[in-house]
């Protein structure tokens, strides 16, 4: 019998290029001063603000950890521009690692724009 193929090498992504770093920087810093609110100015009781983001009354599907965790990612996701339409953003270099011999780290994922880190999930 023949062994199978070894699976195609992903095409090498080009490196992100100082304009784009730099537009995607400027796009986040605007965009958290937009966002920006003083929590403290905020009278005491219950309140809403709005914060572009819903999320529904549970409903049975919502049962555990697991519907919420998935919520958070994904409006870090959103919000932080780390994969518009599903892509990695071309401003954007992604690192995986998965080190040995650390009690209770699967993977560290690392986006960073340039030098500058921008979210790390540690799984």
């Amino acid at each position: 019998e023949t062994p199978p193929a070894a699976p195609a090498a992903a095409a090498a992504r080009p490196a992100p290029s100082a304009s784009q770093r730099a537009s995607y920087l400027q796009a986040r810093e605007a965009k958290l001063k937009a966002c920006r609110f003083n929590l403290s100015a905020l009278p005491a009781g219950k309140r809403v603000h709005d914060t572009s983001r819903t999320i529904k009354k549970p409903t049975p599907a919502w049962a555990g950890f697991w519907p919420a965790l998935r919520e958070f990612m994904q409006n870090t996701i959103d919000h932080l521009d780390l994969a518009p339409r599903g892509r990695l953003n071309p401003a954007l270099s992604l690192r995986v690692e998965r080190p040995a011999g650390q009690r209770g780290t699967l993977a560290s994922i690392a986006f960073r724009c340039g030098d500058e880190p921008v979210c790390a999930i540690e799984v």
